[in-house]
């Protein structure tokens, strides 16, 4: 469980969340760009990018318990390297 586990649930939890959260900068940055033609770092490009990182990120945001599923299921394996080190 969430108490149990500990330190290797936490550290799950934030390499899923991470991993995650990168995957919708990534999804946001294609398709602003696919959108518009333009990189998010021109002038002008930061606002209309944050609505599409949102909107993206709105999905990963609704599937919380999945992460935390996740993050259960990964915790043994990180206690092990935990562990090892």
């Amino acid at each position: 469980g969430l108490v149990s586990g500990g330190v290797s649930v936490l550290v799950a939890y934030g390499c899923v969340s991470h991993l995650t959260y990168s995957s919708c900068i990534m999804v946001a940055w294609l398709l602003h760009g696919a959108r518009t033609g333009l990189s998010p770092l021109l002038p002008g490009q930061w606002a209309p990018f944050l609505a599409v990182y949102l909107a993206v990120c709105a999905v990963p945001f609704c599937l919380r318990p999945l992460r935390l599923a996740a993050a259960l299921l990964l915790a043994p394996s990180i206690r092990r390297a935990i562990a090892a080190v």
